[in-house]
């Protein structure tokens, strides 16, 4: 088990227990003006497209300046650790790197050490968490790019990866991030973070306004992608099946002059469509 206090690591499980060397695959990275090996197993999702946008979000003057730099920044589903990496390198004075799945938090320490973070001028800890529990200090930001793919019995078992990121009916992580983040951040401080059509917009939109207030939260970028269907394939008629009961459209597709539309069914080899966005919440004092 991984644990931390405030401000150090105190304890690291040997990263052998969790991942294996042979399966290991490195990738030079480019993003937002930084380049970074990355080590990643079977087990931890390598960065994608989603990834990619929500560091383009967080790449501007007002969030480097307001959000990121001598900011003390907790990530929640920290990953590969290429976020908090972004993070160190933008000047954030400290990061709190945290997820549930042990493979990660092995191979974020694997990376940590790989681009140069543990020479003593980043201030960093890595801990085993579940959302919130557990964690009693407060920060300046707090960012996650949380899981979105409900849990469906037996669909995890076409890649290892993906029993790390199904939860419940897929607002889990979400969900705690709008309900509960407010209470650990400091006055002024920022929730940004990552959520999809396929989470249910008009609930995440409706839950915003109810736990943060009108006013205090924006979308800051929004994002169409297309469905992938080995990856997005096994779910997809759980979310059309959502859609058709509450009327919150998750995927969809486009006519010719690109209009949306769902049916109720999906067939592979049709092209669907879902939207990514950005949120950042602020907590007025």
């Amino acid at each position: 088990m991984f644990l931390y206090n405030c401000d150090t690591i105190i304890f690291v499980k040997y990263w052998e227990d969790y991942i294996t060397i042979e399966d290991l695959k490195t990738e030079h990275i480019h993003i937002g003006g930084e380049e970074f090996i990355l080590e990643s197993s079977p087990d931890v999702w390598m960065p994608h497209q989603p990834t990619f946008a929500l560091i383009d979000a967080l790449n501007s003057p007002d969030r480097i300046n307001n959000a990121l730099r001598d900011m003390r920044v907790l990530e929640i589903g920290v990953g590969t650790g290429i976020i908090s990496m972004y993070l160190l390198r933008k000047g954030a004075d400290y990061v709190a790197m945290t997820d549930i799945n042990p493979a990660a938090l092995a191979t974020t320490y694997r990376n940590i050490h790989k681009n140069g973070f543990t020479n003593g001028d980043y201030q960093f800890a890595i801990a085993e968490v579940d959302r919130f529990m557990g964690i009693q200090e407060r920060f300046d930001t707090i960012i996650s790019n949380p899981p979105v793919q409900p849990s469906i019995i037996g669909v995890h078992e076409f890649d290892k990866a993906a029993k790390y990121n199904e939860n419940g009916n897929g607002r889990v992580v979400l969900d705690s991030m709008i309900e509960y983040g407010k209470a650990y951040l400091n006055d002024g401080g920022r929730l940004i973070t990552s959520c999809s059509s396929r989470h249910g917009h008009i609930q995440t939109q409706m839950n915003l306004d109810l736990y943060w207030g009108m006013g205090n939260w924006q979308e800051i970028l929004k994002v169409e992608y297309p469905i992938t269907p080995d990856y997005h394939g096994p779910y997809m008629q759980y979310w059309i099946d959502q859609q058709l009961r509450d009327r919150d459209l998750r995927v969809f597709q486009k006519d010719i002059k690109g209009n949306r539309y769902t049916s109720d069914k999906y067939t592979p080899g049709e092209q669907w469509y879902f939207d990514y966005i950005v949120i950042e919440a602020i907590k007025r004092q």
